[in-house]
């Protein structure tokens, strides 16, 4: 399973961290990220964000815009 960030899209709605059966979605730094370290990559986050903010770890658009908690920590 591929593992998710959520991108500067994000609206801090909260929707993602409720759902999230590992608890990886917290806020820091001014909006929502998700720890790479416990995702499991269960997608359960990505349909109730109502914004789409939540893409692919990686992904073509996230690389510039999406933020992980690995990234928060450099």
């Amino acid at each position: 399973m591929s593992k998710h960030q959520i991108t500067n899209k994000c609206t801090s709605c909260h929707a993602c961290g409720q759902v999230c059966p590992t608890e990886s979605i917290f806020y820091g730094h001014g909006q929502y990220v998700i720890d790479l370290d416990t995702c499991t990559g269960c997608k359960v986050c990505v349909p109730v964000c109502p914004v789409k903010a939540i893409i692919p770890a990686g992904g073509e658009e996230g690389s510039s815009s999406g933020t992980s908690y690995e990234e928060e920590e450099n």
